[in-house]
């Protein structure tokens, strides 16, 4: 959907900004990787890291939503990444 799209490319826009994506897309630490999986499980009905997919998605299926869940325990949550670009 739409809304969903602009919410994913604001989030992604606003991790490279603060750095924690290199220019390729890949995390660039262990807390941007958490954030990444945050972002990629949030946004999951559209997002498969890779093309092609590496690693496969059946395995992302299961990593990811681990990832994710150690990155929300970690405060880290999707629809605000674009906010905390904008606060530094």
């Amino acid at each position: 959907p739409p809304s969903s799209l602009q919410a994913f490319l604001e989030d992604a826009a606003g991790l490279g900004r603060a750095g924690k994506l290199t220019r390729h897309g890949l995390p660039t630490s262990l807390d941007a990787l958490l954030q990444a999986a945050v972002m990629a499980h949030h946004y999951r009905d559209m997002v498969v890291l890779g093309f092609p997919p590496l690693p496969p998605a059946r395995v992302q299926r299961v990593v990811i939503p681990a990832l994710a869940r150690l990155g929300e325990r970690r405060g880290h949550r999707a629809g605000r990444f674009a906010e905390a670009d904008a606060a530094a």
